[in-house]
This record gives structure tokens, C-alpha cells and sequence, in this order.
């Protein structure tokens, strides 16, 4: 099948079991985990799941390119750099407050649109199953080179 180039989204299960469980959780020598190793930081837990910030994006995308631009790269930071609860509906209300979204219409259009955008979220993320993408992050070169999941440079 071709790859056609179009935005994915990929749902991830981010659960704090999982982020426990991953092989970046050191073993101590009982076979316990070592709680202090976890590769999560922060006052608030992780990420349950990642569809309040699929939908969130769809939410910012209806106010205009730049402004999804904005927020995308905003809850990019408060994931990433930050460790804030981006499942979390008042941390999407706060980024969006942060990116300069009236707050009361980004959640009229949010509530007012979940279930259209749910389904497009998963109609992306089947798009990129059926695609062969199964990993983040994905490449896609030239529409017909798929690089799926973390490789090495060389």
C-alpha cells in the first residue's frame, strides 16, 4: 500500500504501570523496582493515555494553522520538558490559556466536537496501522520509505 503522506495519529497507552514497567526502571536486587529510577519526573502523575491531547490538538486545529501550531508546540513542552498530565482536561485548558485560546470557546468547541474528533483520531491511527506504521516516532520519505520507531543514526 502506498504511503500517502497524510498526518498520523498514533494513541499510545502512556499508563503509569506502563512508564513503571519499562525497561528504563532499574530492578534493585530483590527483583523489587526501584521507585526512584523511573523515567517520569515530576509532581503529577503521567499521561494515562493520549487521546485528551489527540482530541485537544483537533480542537485547537478548528481556530486556525498557526494557532494549532502554537498549541501543538506548547503541549509538546508541557509533555515533554515540563512532566505535566497532558491527559489531564485542565492541563489541555491550560495550555490552550497558555497559547492565547479563549479558554471558554476552545472547551464549547472541544465538547461540542469530542466525538466527531475521537473518530478521527482513530481513523488516523488506523490509517497508520494499515500503513505499517507501529511505532513512534514514524518517517515517511518521499511517500514510499517508511522508518518506523527509534533507529539508530547510521
Amino acid at each position: 500500500m502506498p504511503l500517502n503522506g497524510s498526518r498520523f495519529c498514533c494513541a499510545l497507552n502512556l499508563s503509569r504501570e506502563a512508564s513503571l514497567n519499562s525497561p528504563n526502571t532499574q530492578k534493585v536486587g530483590n527483583g523489587q523496582q526501584d521507585s526512584n529510577r523511573s523515567p517520569w519526573s515530576g509532581t503529577s502523575p503521567p499521561p494515562s493515555h493520549s487521546l485528551p491531547a489527540a482530541i485537544a490538538g483537533k480542537t485547537a486545529a478548528t481556530f486556525g494553522q498557526e494557532t494549532w501550531r502554537r498549541y501543538h508546540n506548547k503541549l509538546l513542552r508541557a509533555y515533554f520538558i515540563e512532566n505535566r498530565d497532558v491527559s489531564s482536561s485542565d492541563v489541555l485548558l491550560k495550555v490552550a490559556h497558555e497559547t492565547d485560546i479563549d479558554t471558554d470557546a476552545f472547551e464549547e468547541v472541544r465538547t461540542a466536537s469530542e466525538e466527531d474528533f475521537e473518530k478521527q483520531v482513530f481513523a488516523e491511527y488506523n490509517e497508520a496501522l494499515s500503513s505499517g506504521i507501529n511505532g513512534v516516532p514514524a518517517v515517511v520519505i518521499d511517500n514510499r520509505f517508511l522508518i518506523s520507531g527509534a533507529v539508530e543514526v547510521e
